[in-house]
């Protein structure tokens, strides 16, 4: 978040950049406005449930990007997670699942 903070501040945008921080499903919830741009980087088992709270705020056009969502590469690779890693790794597979197959991502 600092760092983010730091670039922003030193870029000519930052009368066209809110930057957000604090715990993703308080902060969502609080959301007002449509946004350009979405960075998800929060609890990765919580990405899908998360991105649908998101979405009505993202305007037409908009850019979301996730992060680590193939996690080690345990989502998409042939190795197999720790387990305590499985739900992460379930759950991220479910979230690109979704990305894939729905039609407003196409």
């Amino acid at each position: 978040y600092e760092m983010a903070k730091y670039y922003i501040n030193q870029s000519d945008y930052t009368d066209k950049i809110t930057l957000l921080k604090g715990d993703a499903s308080q902060v969502l919830t609080e959301l007002t406005g449509e946004y350009d741009l979405v960075f998800l980087d929060w609890p990765k088992g919580q990405y899908l449930k998360q991105l649908e709270l998101i979405l009505p705020h993202v305007k037409e056009g908009g850019v979301i990007l996730a992060d680590n969502v193939l996690f080690r590469g345990y989502v998409r690779g042939d190795k197999e997670p720790p387990k305590r890693f499985k739900t992460i790794v379930k759950r991220l597979q479910e979230y690109l699942t979704y990305v894939e197959n729905k039609e407003l991502f196409n």
